[in-house]
């Protein structure tokens, strides 16, 4: 084996070496990411509950369809909402209207029979509403064609 041969078998293994671990740490630095926003959709969900429960949101504002359809709201009367939201686990999030791509997080609610149900989600990275990395509150779901279903 040549001496060439030699010294980039040894460059491709050193490289191998020091971007391995970068990759990896990374990674896994981004699934962490992932998981603390997924908390932090959930605390903004749980707070926004916790708040109509109390009366302390003016529902009528939102004209909420009859029966069980879910209402997107606009991303003004979203922003409005989540404004005046004090989510428990959101950490470092400084503005819970924005996910952390910088585009809007989108709020549903739906006046059930008995009571209100809330729907938040950011689009994720892709930016498209009802893709594989849309985060979800409630968890395991998206919101597709109007409608909060059940990921298969």
């Amino acid at each position: 084996m040549g001496s060439d041969v030699r010294k980039g078998i040894f460059a491709v293994v050193s490289i191998a070496i020091v971007t391995l671990p970068i990759y990896a740490i990374w990674y896994a630095w981004r699934e962490m990411e992932d998981a603390a926003y997924e908390s932090c959709i959930a605390s903004v969900m749980s707070d926004i509950h916790r708040r109509i429960d109390a009366g302390s949101v003016n529902m009528s504002r939102f004209e909420l369809p009859t029966g069980e359809k879910w209402k997107k709201l606009s991303d003004a009367d979203a922003r409005v909402l989540l404004s005046e939201t004090t989510p428990g686990d959101c950490g470092r999030t400084q503005d819970i209207t924005r996910d952390r791509w910088g585009r809007n997080v989108h709020v549903a609610l739906r006046n059930s029979s008995e009571f209100y149900k809330v729907g938040v989600w950011s689009d994720g990275g892709d930016g498209i509403t009802g893709t594989d990395d849309d985060l979800v509150a409630p968890w395991g779901r998206r919101f597709l064609d109007g409608d909060f279903r059940e990921i298969k």
